[in-house]
């Protein structure tokens, strides 16, 4: 076992065939944990050890960041901890390191199936807007609001005046009263501005 001075005194004594890095690394260990303070202290050790051993490492971290376990697991590893978990479970995270399973600290599930729902709705198709009653501007009325909404899912002149049973001419007032309000340049530029200020909830279904 290899252990440098800097280590913190809360890692537990571990087991002989472990090395853990902390400095620079040594010769190729059966498992590879790696001590790291920061994300940027761990992306360098990452890349260094990819330079020296085809062994992906088990990084070790001081505490839960959601971000940095979504960055850091975009990298060549065979685990993520933290700290608290190796503590808690040291025993059973030994074991579960020499059964080659892919060690993953409870404390990330929730960031990580929340970011992979995210990833997996944003490649899906939208089907159909819907408007946030408590974000969109209140100074607008009731039929621009409306108005907005059909512009928003794709709605010409025409086809808003049949559903709201006004005359053509009646909408293109009304929206020409959004371009003024909204000092957009034309309705597209309006639906744009809808998007941007989080007025409108979006809808998806599958691809």
């Amino acid at each position: 076992m290899s252990r440098h001075s800097d280590t913190p005194a809360r890692l537990p004594e571990l087991p002989p065939e472990m090395k853990l890095h902390t400095e620079t690394p040594a010769d190729e260990p059966d498992i590879c944990l790696v001590y790291a303070e920061t994300i940027e202290e761990a992306l360098d050790w990452l890349h260094t050890i990819q330079q020296t051993t085809s062994r992906p490492p088990v990084l070790l971290l001081p505490r839960t960041d959601e971000q940095e376990a979504l960055l850091l697991m975009k990298k060549p590893l065979a685990g993520l901890i933290t700290l608290d978990w190796l503590h808690q479970e040291t025993d059973r995270i030994f074991s579960m390191l020499h059964s080659g399973e892919f060690l993953l600290d409870p404390a990330f599930y929730q960031p990580l199936v929340k970011a992979t729902i995210q990833l997996r709705r944003r490649t899906q198709p939208i089907t159909r807007f819907y408007l946030d009653e408590e974000a969109v501007d209140p100074a607008l009325s009731r039929t621009e609001k409306q108005i907005l909404l059909h512009l928003a899912n794709g709605c010409n002149t025409e086809a808003i005046a049949e559903e709201m049973f006004y005359s053509p001419k009646t909408v293109k007032s009304y929206i020409s009263r959004l371009i003024r309000h909204l000092h957009a340049p034309d309705r597209t530029a309006v639906v744009l501005h809808a998007i941007r200020s989080n007025w409108l909830i979006d809808e998806r279904g599958s691809s």
